[in-house]
C-alpha cells in the first residue's frame, strides 16, 4: 500500500503520539476507526499484556473484551515488541483464525501502517499472510513461528515456541454442558501454561465463567467486570437481554456468575458425532412457535445399530412458517422422512406446510402435562442418548437447565420428550407399533 494513502511523507505521527498510545492502548482502536473502546479497555489491555506472567480477566458479553484485548492488544504489543511471537488460542481453530484475520486487516490500514513506520522506520508489510498466520517485515529475528499464529484447543502445540500466549474464550457453553469438554479444556490450559510457554514468559486468559469445575478453577484469580461495572450497555438494552435469555446464560454472560439448579434432571449430556452408518428408524419432531419471542424446536433421532440412540436438536427463533425450509434441509441431511407434530396447537397448519415439502407427517393430540411427559419419557431414554455435536448450544442448554418447575424456555426438552415417547420409550405408545 503506498505511503500517500491518507498521510504525507510519514510526518503524521510524533513521539508524543507514540507516548500517548503506550499509555492508552485504546487510542489504537480510535486510529483504526473503532471508537467504542474507552480508557477502561486500555486498563484491560495493559493488565493482560504487561501485568505479569499469568494474568486472567473476565468481562461481560458485548464489552469488547476480545476486540480490545486480543485484537488491538496484539497490535499494541507488537508495536513495542516487534520481534516477539504471539499465539492466539481460542476454543476452535477457525475462531482463532478469525481473530488473526481481523488483526491483519487493521495492520493493513493506512493510519496503522504510518504509525508502525514512525516507530520502526519501515511499513508493516507482510512477509507471510496465510490463514491463521501473519508475519511482518519489522520482525528481524528469524524463527519458525511468525509474528502472530492461531491455534484451537485441538491444534498441535508440540515443538512450538511463543513469547506470549493469549487464551481467549477457550471455555465456552460446551464446557458448561459437558464434563469431558471441561476436562479437555483444563488439560490444554495446563499444557500451554506449564510446558509450551517458557516459564519466564506470559500465558494469559480472558473469558467467561461457565462452570466452577472448569478451567476457571485452575486459572489465576481473574479480574472481573460484570455488566454492572462497565456501563457499556443501557438499562433498556439490559432489560431486553434479560427477558430474552435463559437465566443461567444471562448470569454467565453478563453477571459473570455460575447459576445452576440442584433440581436439573439432564446433566452432562453425552456428545459425539452423528453416525450416518448404522442409523435406523430415523424420525423427527417439530415443536412449533408462532411469535417473535418464542422458539421452534426440531429434534431428530435414530437408533444406532439397533440399540443405542442418537439425537440432534435445533432451536429457531420466530414463527414456524419462516423455518420450514431450514427444517426440511435438516431432515434431508439426516435422512428423516417421518416427522411428528402436535395437531391441536395450530389446527394442522404446521403439518400442512411440512407435507407440502414432501415429508410424511404424523399428527397427534397432546393430553399429557408437559412436566410429566419430559420427566417420564425423556428421563427414561436419557442414559442411552448420544447428542450430536451439531446440536445447537441453545437447545442443549434448555435441556440441561430444565427442572420440573420450569415454565419457560422448555421447547427443546418438550420436543425431545415427544420424540422419545413416539419412537424410543418402552413405557408408552411407540410409533413403530402404535399410531398416534
Amino acid at each position: 500500500m503506498p505511503a500517500s494513502d491518507g498521510f504525507q511523507s510519514h510526518s503524521f505521527f510524533t513521539a508524543d503520539h507514540l507516548k500517548a498510545i503506550k499509555q492508552y492502548p485504546h487510542l489504537l482502536s480510535h486510529i483504526a476507526g473503532r471508537t467504542g473502546h474507552t480508557k477502561l479497555h486500555s486498563e484491560w489491555i495493559k493488565y493482560i499484556w504487561t501485568g505479569g506472567k499469568r494474568q486472567a480477566l473476565m468481562a461481560h458479553r458485548g464489552s469488547y473484551k476480545s476486540a480490545s484485548i486480543a485484537v488491538i492488544g496484539t497490535i499494541w504489543y507488537l508495536l513495542f515488541n516487534p520481534d516477539h511471537r504471539v499465539f492466539i488460542v481460542r476454543k476452535t481453530y477457525q475462531d482463532a483464525c478469525d481473530a488473526v484475520s481481523t488483526i491483519a486487516k487493521i495492520m493493513d490500514q493506512p493510519e496503522i501502517r504510518e504509525l508502525f513506520y514512525f516507530a520502526h522506520g519501515e511499513y508493516p508489510d507482510f512477509t507471510m499472510r496465510r490463514e491463521g498466520k501473519i508475519e511482518f517485515a519489522f520482525k528481524k529475528i528469524r524463527t519458525p513461528e511468525p509474528s502472530v499464529m492461531a491455534f484451537g484447543l485441538s491444534s498441535p502445540f508440540t515443538g512450538r515456541h511463543a513469547d506470549f500466549i493469549l487464551c481467549d474464550d477457550i471455555s465456552t457453553l460446551k464446557d458448561r454442558l459437558s464434563r469431558a469438554e471441561r476436562e479437555f479444556t483444563k488439560q490444554i490450559w495446563m499444557e500451554l501454561s506449564t510446558n509450551i510457554i517458557d516459564r519466564s514468559k506470559p500465558c494469559c486468559f480472558i473469558g467467561t465463567p461457565w462452570h466452577p469445575d472448569g478451567v476457571e478453577s485452575i486459572i489465576p484469580t481473574p479480574r472481573k467486570y460484570s455488566v454492572y461495572d462497565c456501563n457499556l450497555i443501557s438499562a433498556q438494552e439490559l432489560q431486553e437481554l434479560r427477558a430474552g435469555t435463559l437465566p443461567s446464560l444471562f448470569a454467565a454472560n453478563y453477571e459473570l456468575k455460575f447459576v445452576a439448579s440442584e433440581d436439573a434432571l439432564f446433566r452432562d449430556p453425552a456428545i459425539g458425532k452423528w453416525q450416518h452408518d448404522g442409523a435406523s428408524t430415523i424420525r423427527a419432531h417439530v415443536d412449533a412457535a408462532y411469535g417473535a419471542g418464542d422458539s421452534c424446536a426440531l429434534t431428530i433421532g435414530s437408533y444406532i445399530n439397533g440399540k443405542q440412540i442418537q439425537m440432534v436438536g435445533f432451536c429457531f427463533k420466530g414463527h414456524i412458517k419462516d423455518w420450514i425450509p431450514v427444517i426440511t434441509q435438516k431432515m434431508k441431511y439426516y435422512k428423516a422422512k417421518k416427522v411428528y407434530v402436535e395437531k391441536q396447537s395450530d389446527r394442522g397448519m404446521t403439518a400442512s406446510l411440512l407435507r407440502h415439502e414432501g415429508h410424511t407427517v404424523v399428527e397427534y393430540d397432546e393430553n399429557l402435562n408437559k412436566q410429566h411427559k419430559i420427566g417420564a419419557y425423556l428421563y427414561e431414554v436419557w442414559p442411552r442418548v448420544t447428542w450430536s455435536d451439531d446440536t445447537d448450544d441453545e437447545y442443549l442448554l434448555q435441556m440441561t437447565e430444565w427442572t420440573a418447575e420450569s415454565k419457560e424456555h422448555d421447547d427443546a426438552p418438550d420436543s425431545a420428550s415427544c420424540l422419545s415417547r413416539a419412537v424410543f420409550s418402552t413405557k408408552g405408545p411407540n410409533s413403530e407399533r402404535w399410531k398416534w
